[in-house]
């Protein structure tokens, strides 16, 4: 399929990728059977060209139509109207985000599975299959954020009533605690399946508290107390990856145990199957720099999508806001360039108002950035790949790199 040209400078338009960045990023894909039905090689084609506010929609209607079947759940039309709510309070966009980690991440992922077609290696029984499971992953890894950061907009609500001599109101705001929010919200605790099988209706309490242990355990091959010591932190903290794992857990749990008469039934069924990988990823890709050490249990041989995603959120993962915040420096991907050998990435960071101050925040964000991806360990089941990122800004300034290898 050919891409039409467009005059417009790339590098100019709004948001987190050009044109040419998004051209480069679909265009390897349209090929592929996956990707073949005509609905949607034409929502793909005209991704690159639609406008950033009209990004959303089109992603709606894609995952409508890549979604599997038996899985085929209205979350995004919910996840994009958080997105509206999150970035019109200041924070970060998420809903393209998590698309274009679908993509740049899928497009690794083919390269290694052809230097490699080791179904072993890809926990997958295709490519096919290995496409679902990261389609899942990347679009769903983000989707806990507006729990994480509750809180803060309750409290900047709160801040603005008093602002209006509202003082009553901001009370009423500053009153509401989220304290212990993973410990009391029973939905995500567990869940009850009910269905009905021989005129008797037959109900179960599944508990994703337990599910998400042996998930973390098999992830990162650590004791059940250090699982434990992991899971408390991410309650307390009400991580966005973690909650983000439950909320997937909890909505699909209930699609595919679907007949409790026969309790073995849907341990054949292949999301059930997958869910250990594709959840643990999602809990495991919000991890800090300070806890490096669980960062260096994320092996690519126990779960390649958690290290996959791991590492594409953190060279992805840039600023996403609709207004601009004036104190840091805006990203945007400029060049994607994949071989068989190699993935380059070039951004270029912009700032109207280039300080001293600016320029060192955006090194040290790239060499968080950059120390997080070493605390990565080394594959056993080696690649020969690099992975190269480079940052330069619009008033000419070098950044540090970011150099990786598979």
């Amino acid at each position: 399929m050919q891409f039409a040209t467009e005059s417009k400078d790339p590098s100019l338009l709004p948001g987190t990728s050009s044109q040419i960045a998004e051209i480069g990023l679909i265009e390897n894909l349209l090929e592929l059977k996956h990707f073949k039905k005509p609905q949607i090689q034409r929502r793909l084609a005209v991704y690159p060209y639609e406008s950033y506010a009209k990004k959303n929609e089109l992603i709606c209607e894609l995952m409508k139509l890549l979604w599997p079947e038996q899985v085929k759940i209205d979350l995004f039309s919910i996840y994009k109207d958080f997105d509206y709510f999150m970035t019109a309070t200041g924070r970060k966009g998420h809903f393209i985000h998590q698309f274009e980690v679908f993509l740049l991440g899928l497009n690794l992922l083919l390269v290694l599975w052809k230097k490699k077609p080791n179904l072993s290696i890809f926990k997958a029984k295709s490519k096919e299959e290995l496409i679902n499971i990261w389609l899942i992953t990347a679009t769903t890894h983000d989707c806990g954020y507006p729990l994480q950061i509750a809180p803060d907009i309750v409290n900047d609500l709160s801040n603005l009533c008093m602002k209006l001599n509202l003082k009553s109101l901001s009370d009423r705001f500053d009153s509401i605690k989220f304290k212990d929010l993973l410990k009391k919200e029973h939905e995500l605790k567990g869940l009850v399946i009910r269905n009905k099988s021989q005129d008797e209706i037959i109900s179960e309490y599944i508990s994703i508290e337990i599910l998400m242990k042996i998930i973390l355990k098999s992830n990162l091959k650590l004791s059940s107390d250090e699982i434990q010591k992991l899971i408390d932190k991410f309650v307390d903290d009400a991580n966005h990856g973690y909650v983000s794992s439950i909320i997937l857990c909890n909505i699909l749990l209930d699609v595919v145990i679907n007949d409790l008469s026969d309790p073995n039934k849907f341990k054949d069924d292949w999301l059930f199957n997958k869910l250990n990988f594709i959840a643990g990823a999602i809990s495991l890709h919000s991890l800090d720099i300070k806890d490096r050490k669980y960062i260096r249990k994320i092996s690519f041989e126990d779960n390649p999508y958690a290290y996959i995603l791991f590492l594409i959120d953190n060279i992805q993962d840039w600023s996403r806001a609709i207004v601009p915040n004036t104190k840091y420096a805006e990203y945007q991907l400029k060049d994607f360039n994949i071989s068989d050998n190699e993935l380059r990435l070039n951004y270029i960071l912009s700032h109207d108002s280039w300080t001293a101050q600016v320029r060192e925040d955006a090194k040290k964000d790239i060499l968080k950035r950059s120390a997080k991806l070493k605390c990565l360990p080394k594959l056993f089941s080696k690649f020969n790949y690099k992975i190269n990122v480079s940052f330069q800004g619009d008033n000419l300034s070098e950044f540090p790199q970011i150099k990786m290898g598979m």
